[in-house]
């Protein structure tokens, strides 16, 4: 679509003129512009609508200066636009995604790289006994049983440094009310730039009734 740039130095009369398709007619009321300019709003190709400014007492108001003044104007708008419609999509993302991790059976969480929880769901409050505001001030580790501590942490850092994933790594939990869970767990990176991975993002599964009757088979 291109840019228009029209003068029109018509009568400031009604005016009623047959369309191309059936016979219909269009009416124009009021007074006709003596000049004006337009041009498309552009998105990745697609046209999606058209700014068009007019002047109704002077034929000679506009210049090819002011026809690409507008079309420098129309680019922003058009990117403005864009944004505003990419940041809308990427909420609805964003809402559907955590709405998906809030009814899974499966515990969730996110941790930065420093092992601070940044995001849980509400399986993960159930497993660990905690509230999701208490989660997040906590460091993953911290309430990793002592014994498994310093195999877990160095199973994390390995998969952080790699920027890997972990299928499976299991090991207890104390919970809040101080009993201990097993839980196996599932990790990989979050990688938000290409330089560098932000944090982890594990999946967890309550094995706990598992790995009892476990030992019960064996003893």
């Amino acid at each position: 679509m291109k840019s228009y740039f029209q003068k029109n130095p018509g009568s400031k009369t009604k005016k009623k003129c047959s369309g191309e398709k059936g016979g219909l007619r269009k009416i124009l009321l009021g007074f006709p512009a003596m000049a004006w300019i337009g041009v498309p709003l552009i998105i990745r190709s697609e046209v999606i609508g058209v700014m068009i400014t007019q002047s109704y007492t002077d034929p000679d108001r506009y210049s090819l200066s002011d026809l690409n003044i507008l079309v420098s104007v129309s680019e922003q708008v058009a990117l403005a636009i864009e944004t505003k419609h990419s940041s809308a999509a990427l909420l609805e993302s964003e809402k559907k995604y955590k709405t998906i991790l809030s009814s899974i059976q499966e515990g969730y969480c996110e941790v930065d790289e420093d092992g601070f929880i940044t995001f849980t769901n509400e399986a993960m409050c159930q497993i660990t006994g905690y509230s999701r505001r208490e989660l997040l001030k906590m460091n993953n580790a911290s309430f990793i049983f002592h014994d498994d501590k310093e195999r877990v942490v160095n199973a994390l850092i390995d998969t952080y440094e790699s920027g890997g994933h972990l299928t499976e790594l299991s090991y207890r939990i104390v919970r809040k009310d101080k009993s201990l869970r097993h839980i196996g767990i599932s990790i990989s990176t979050i990688d938000e730039t290409d330089a560098k991975n932000s944090g982890l993002r594990y999946v967890v599964r309550d094995i706990d009734k598992r790995k009892k009757y476990e030992e019960e088979l064996l003893y």
